[in-house]
């Protein structure tokens, strides 16, 4: 069995650890490991909470429609989602994990600790970076801050942001 661990990137379309997962012919399931505690310790805003819960209905419906079932789980915080990820993988005989990696301090130990734990269950893990918009980066350094020429172009940034929001579709809150 393969999983696909969806953590801060939800969606289907272009996700490549979804992709790698189902080109390998094998059953394919998905988890994601809800956090409210590691929520509530650095104040998410409701209206982020609620938006994450909206999208992983939308996440459930397009995996559904890809033969993928979606397991949402509760870890509290970091520490309890690595158990949680660990509990889910051994009852579902999971052999292959497939996610995006994350860099943050938080979620790098988290991931630490799930691969130590999960390599210990003989569980081979493909992390991949696709959750990284490398069209975000297109700054540079240079020796003077000031040098135009080596400097992004304005343009070039509204170009980038226009790039990044198509397709993004603003949902309302209900009251």
């Amino acid at each position: 069995m393969r999983l696909v661990w969806f953590r801060n990137d939800l969606r289907c379309h272009g996700h490549t650890p979804l992709t790698q997962a189902l080109a390998g012919g094998d059953a394919v399931t998905a988890v994601h490991v809800l956090c409210p505690d590691q929520w509530d310790a650095h104040g998410v805003a409701p209206a982020r909470r609620w938006f994450v819960l909206h999208s992983l209905l939308e996440l459930g419906e397009s995996l559904a429609a890809r033969g993928v079932d979606l397991h949402v789980l509760d870890g509290g915080d970091f520490d309890g989602s690595v158990t949680a990820l660990e509990n889910f993988v051994a009852e579902q005989g999971v052999t292959e994990v497939f996610c995006n990696r994350e860099y943050p301090l938080n979620e790098l130990n988290r991931d630490r600790a799930v691969a130590r734990r999960l390599e210990a269950q003989g569980v081979r893990i493909h992390g991949f970076d696709d959750g990284v918009d490398a069209r975000l980066f297109r700054y540079e350094r240079t020796a003077d801050p000031h040098d135009d020429q080596k400097a992004p172009k304005q343009e070039n940034a509204q170009q980038t942001r226009r790039e990044v929001m198509q397709g993004i579709q603003v949902v309302e809150q209900d009251p």
